[in-house]
């Protein structure tokens, strides 16, 4: 039942207005959720990365980006408090409040700590206790208040390195920083320790929630094993472990439900406990069938007898106070991942996680075309109950604006019309990594499969071509280096480009140039390419580099390159940041984002545009910001249209563009992505975590505002799912540092940290 649910597809048609980005929503699936509330009768959740909101109970969603200081927020907490809206960010922006339901925002940061200017203080949960809105924090810091009408936080007497929850119950504050818990009667002026840890006898490490019925309160515990609650006496000198015990997770956020005094709720790692005797014992409502996927976050109650709970699959709302069959509700964003997008038919064709949904400009909606496990595509789900999806090789090739390509370790499939798939011919041994065409003639870029105990990789790189729609296959010559392991993953996503009668066929690792239609190829090494153009007589591509990407220029048919950045911000290390490359008739443009800049300058994030290969970068005036930084651009029917691969497309018409344009779309490889360090700050510790989709080589480079490098990780192996590494800044000074995730030798995706002393 669940599993069909996550098929479900999620249709979101916001209106298009002109001069901004617009979400278009997106074919995607599932998420961590941190944080819910229902605020003037709409719903909003806090993502690891994206704050949304449905105003329909769940059915449709919006990410949020119109009012906010920017989509990429890295929502924790809500609350609702003094008529605003409160939010908690893991952002430069750190507090956020709206006092019109979430359409507009402010920053609210007075009274809370800074660091050279910055913000540091982040709020892992926040709860009303009188006239007062207080804050517990995330990382080493104080609670925090702000009082009704207040116009800045204020400190309260309690502190430690790590929150773990807090509670209002009634005229009673209950709050746990480390293995401390302690209580307040006057809203967090004062705290008193409660007489006894509440389980001795073994590790303790903090309390995450806390409920009281009569005399009694009853905690769930920040410590694993047959201690997930506890209960006290009646003076909180005494604990008790109740029957049949649970472990409840480590995740902060409600885990009780009060129904009545002999009818709790409470949250277990993965499934909802139901006790009628005020907590002494507990038994599982949850079944095997209706169990979240994943590890559970948070419960709340819902009108209509019905509980929401949160895990890091989702959302799921079940009926009857949680003994019934939930539903899963839909979110646009998640464990997913946007592989690869074209123009199409009209519209845009695009393969995410293992599916294919197109898009239609008219009705502003995705609609799903196919599920590839259908047709015999190797999908697997390594992070068992997180729905992610880890694909060994997949791709969707756009040929000739009518046909679409998917290519896949054994297996190819062609559609004519978007809607229906079939097999085509395949290569025996050979896996087709990636295909490609050049008009009429079909290229695959393959290599051996080697199936090993920590994952799957390729030896060798065979080049083969087709001139008759796939029927017949010839192997062609090219100078790729053999080696242990396959250069063809790098193929993934590459660009074709025809310049000057020559054929190019761009990878992660440089060029492959044909003179001779295909029959003859040698490779071009320039390091780690992205997207390709002709234009003006020229060539151009953007190349990673440490801080985001390297526009080039090649004059003599790619044999040699220089960087082309006249007129992009130059004011420090990070104002320059470009993203894509995207060109419509004869202009050719690329997005600058200079928001993670140290001293952001206005003029600096925007889209910028050269109409020969000798001009100067100019910003595009009038034309608005994307409200994230984009990981693809492309355009279609006059739109310039931004992807993020986790949450899905916004659009924008391109101001005094033509209303209709042909353009040949780009995808990039989404092989693995940073998920953020924490704490951050810190000190002197962090772990970066990190997502790996494929079994590669990973290393992680650090780096000062200077851009001097302070550490790097050895290069090691990884096997899909999710990694960590921890780092220890005792050496350096405190400041800001950026951090890379390398794949195969290019850099894929980095962030910001701060180091406080």
């Amino acid at each position: 039942m669940l599993r069909a649910l996550l098929l479900t597809v999620l249709l979101i048609l916001p209106r298009l207005t002109s001069a901004q980005y617009t979400f278009t929503g997106g074919p995607a699936d599932g998420g961590t959720i941190h944080d819910f509330i229902e605020h003037n009768g709409h719903w909003f959740i806090a993502h690891e990365t994206f704050l949304l909101r449905s105003v329909d109970e769940g059915q449709t969603w919006e990410i949020l980006s119109d009012g906010l200081p920017a989509t990429e927020i890295s929502p924790r907490a809500l609350a609702e408090f003094d008529g605003y809206l409160y939010l908690s960010t893991n952002s430069e922006h750190r507090m956020l409040r709206s006092a019109d339901g979430g359409t507009t925002w402010e920053k609210f940061n007075a009274g809370l700590p800074t660091f050279f200017g910055i913000t540091t203080y982040l709020a892992r949960e926040m709860v009303v206790s009188g006239n007062r809105l207080i804050a517990l924090p995330l990382g080493n810091d104080f609670i925090r208040y702000v009082e009704e009408g207040g116009t800045a936080w204020a400190e309260s007497p309690f502190n430690g390195a790590a929150g773990n929850g807090i509670r209002a119950l009634g005229d009673t504050l209950m709050a746990s920083i480390d293995s401390n818990i302690r209580f307040s009667t006057d809203h967090g002026d004062t705290w008193t320790n409660i007489p006894e840890n509440p389980i001795p006898s073994i590790s303790f490490v903090g309390a995450t929630d806390f409920l009281k019925i009569g005399e009694r309160v009853l905690i769930t515990t920040n410590a694993g094993g047959n201690n997930g609650v506890a209960y006290s006496d009646a003076n909180l000198s005494g604990w008790t472990l109740p029957e049949g015990n649970f472990y409840s997770g480590n995740a902060g956020g409600p885990k009780f439900v009060y129904i009545s005094d002999d009818h709790i709720l409470a949250l277990a790692a993965n499934g909802i406990m139901k006790s009628t005797d005020q907590g002494s014992s507990w038994q599982e409502i949850t079944t095997e069938n209706t169990r979240p996927n994943g590890v559970t976050t948070f419960i709340e109650p819902l009108p209509g007898d019905r509980v929401l709970v949160g895990s890091t699959s989702g959302l799921y709302l079940y009926p009857n106070h949680g003994e019934g069959e939930p539903r899963l509700i839909d979110i646009p964003l998640g464990e997913v991942n946007i592989f690869d997008t074209f123009a199409f038919d009209g519209g845009l064709i695009a393969q995410h996680s293992g599916r294919v949904s197109t898009y239609s400009h008219e009705t502003n909606a995705w609609i799903r075309r196919l599920d590839m496990r259908d047709i015999g595509f190797s999908i697997n789900s390594t992070n068992a109950g997180a729905h992610r999806i880890d694909l060994l090789g997949e791709r969707i090739v756009l040929f000739n604006q009518d046909r679409a390509v998917i290519s896949a370790p054994g297996t190819t499939a062609a559609t004519l019309d978007s809607t229906s798939f079939s097999e085509m011919t395949t290569l025996g041994d050979i896996v087709p990594i990636t295909m490609h065409a050049f008009d009429d003639t079909w290229l695959i870029v393959g290599g051996i499969r080697q199936i090993e105990s920590f994952g799957i990789f390729f030896t060798g790189t065979t080049l083969h071509r087709s001139t008759d729609a796939g029927a017949t296959w010839q192997e062609v010559t090219h100078d790729i280096p053999s080696g242990a392991l396959s250069r063809a993953p790098y193929f993934k996503g590459a660009k074709t480009v025809v310049h000057n009668n020559k054929w190019y066929l761009s990878s992660e690792r440089g060029f492959l140039r044909s003179d001779d239609e295909g029959q003859n190829w040698t490779r071009i090494d320039q390091g780690s390419r992205v997207v390709l153009f002709s234009f003006d007589g020229a060539l151009f591509m953007s190349s990673s580099d440490d801080f985001g990407h390297t526009i080039m220029k090649s004059t003599d048919d790619g044999d040699t390159w220089v960087t082309w950045h006249d007129g992009l911000p130059t004011t420090n290390t990070f104002s320059r940041r470009t993203h894509g490359l995207v060109q419509i008739d004869d202009v050719l443009y690329t997005y600058n984002d200079a928001r993670a800049s140290i001293t952001p300058e206005p003029g600096e994030t925007g889209l910028f545009e050269i109409t020969s290969a000798g001009d100067s970068w100019s910003l595009v005036e009038g034309h608005p910001l994307m409200p994230f930084r984009p990981n693809l651009m492309l355009a279609s029917n006059g739109y310039i249209m931004g992807i993020q691969p986790k949450a899905g497309y916004w659009r924008s018409p391109l101001v005094g563009s033509p209303t209709s344009v042909e353009w040949t779309g780009t995808a990039m490889a989404v092989r693995a992505e940073l998920t953020g360090n924490y704490p951050n700050p810190f000190n002197p510790s962090t772990t970066i975590r990190y997502t790996v989709h494929e079994s590669s080589v990973v290393q992680v480079r650090i780096f000062n505002v200077l851009g001097q490098q302070v550490f790097e990780s050895a290069a090691t192996l990884h096997t899909p799912g999710s990694h960590g590494l921890s780092f220890n800044a005792a050496g350096l000074s405190s400041g800001l540092y950026l951090y890379r995730l390398e794949v195969n030798g290019t850099g894929v995706d980095s962030r910001t940290m701060m180091l406080v002393k």
